[in-house]
């Protein structure tokens, strides 16, 4: 395959087993213990043999972020506005669709 066409884990990948040799890939979370010591972790793991470097994202600001659309889909309610009345001119000016079901 054309490596104009292949991304940079592809090349990476395709390089190390033409080598015949594994890839050191190793995972940090983004900001643990701090953000600055994340940061130097991460440039030391790729200047001493990491080939790539895999991050992941707190789970706090996973949760933070649940609970952020939670609260946005609740508004709706709030405000008086529901799917159902929002789709109710929609569904009531719509030609009926005929459902066959087979038992």
């Amino acid at each position: 395959m054309n490596t104009l066409n292949k991304n940079r884990i592809d090349i990476l990948l395709s390089k190390s087993v033409a080598e015949g040799r594994p890839v050191l890939s190793p995972f940090i979370t983004i900001g643990y213990p701090d953000k600055q010591k994340s940061i130097d972790m991460g440039i030391a793991i790729l200047k001493h043999g990491g080939d790539m470097l895999e991050l992941g994202v707190p789970f706090r600001i996973l949760l933070q972020m649940v609970l952020q659309f939670k609260k946005l889909a609740l508004r709706p309610s709030k405000m008086e506005s529901t799917y159902q009345n929002a789709l109710m001119p929609q569904a009531q000016s719509a030609t009926p669709t005929q459902v066959l079901r087979l038992y």
